[in-house]
């Protein structure tokens, strides 16, 4: 599984910022907290993943900011390591 991860743009003009959040909010979740909007992607799901990636890139380069991508090892990975 991989998690998705995009900073938000806070400094956007209010129309940008509106835009940004649109886009974002087909694909991913806002965390408040921190700011960012995430979204998590398995390997059953790879043209959702595209998808998504494709969204998130598009965003990052329209309004400044930036896309990080991480593996997330799940239970079945683990099982599959010792199986």
């Amino acid at each position: 599984m991989f998690e998705l991860t995009i900073a938000t743009n806070t400094n956007l003009p209010t129309s940008d910022f509106e835009a940004q959040t649109a886009q974002l909010r087909r694909v991913a979740h806002y965390n408040d907290r921190d700011r960012t909007w995430t979204a998590r992607v398995t390997a059953e799901h790879l043209a959702w993943g595209a998808q998504v990636l494709t969204e998130l890139f598009d965003a990052a380069h329209a309004f400044g900011t930036s896309v990080t991508v991480q593996h997330i090892e799940t239970a079945q990975e683990t099982a599959g390591e010792r199986g």
